[in-house]
């Protein structure tokens, strides 16, 4: 079982506490102000996370109808790679969201923070690695679909399909 610390009762919204630091909550909780801000109540920007979703198959596109009904102001789908017609793809398309190839996303470089590779195949996987490598980019991290459920779990109380034999993880 996990059992958490509470947190010290702090007079700031729940918004902008969850973006202070341990250093922050101290400062505040001796009366300091961290932030040079006007208004106490204003949630601090934070940087827009931007991700890429490869493979729009079963998953893919259950993830994809997924996260687009939960739109976040932190979070923006840059693009989709889905190379066969998939529902997933034709969804991308209606909605209006960019369709890439594999390279053309892996162009992207440092735009795009997170890839969740959704495809199932090793192979594009090791790819999809290889060219980020190669292009130099240390900085676009590639989510498995093992990542995916677990983030899955956590917004949806639908049932994620599982494909019998299908490889997750690295």
């Amino acid at each position: 079982m996990i059992s958490f610390k509470p947190e010290p009762e702090l007079p700031i919204p729940l918004q902008l506490r969850l973006h202070l630091t341990p250093l922050d909550a101290n400062a505040m909780a001796s009366g300091m102000q961290p932030y040079p801000t006007s208004n106490r109540n204003e949630v601090l920007d934070m940087d827009t996370q931007r991700i890429a979703i490869v493979g729009l198959g079963r998953i893919g596109s259950a993830f994809l109808r997924q996260i687009s009904k939960r739109p976040h102001p932190s979070l923006e789908l840059v693009c989709v790679a889905e190379v066969q017609d998939t529902p997933g793809r034709r969804a991308a398309q209606e909605a209006g969201i960019r369709i890439c190839t594999l390279d053309e996303t892996v162009a992207l470089g440092g735009n795009v923070h997170v890839i969740f590779e959704l495809t199932g195949l090793p192979e594009v996987r090791r790819e999809l690695r290889d060219k980020l490598v190669a292009s130099g980019n240390t900085h676009t991290i590639v989510a498995s679909e093992s990542i995916m459920r677990v983030i899955w779990a956590l917004i949806s109380d639908e049932v994620l399909p599982v494909i019998a034999g299908r490889p997750m993880g690295y």
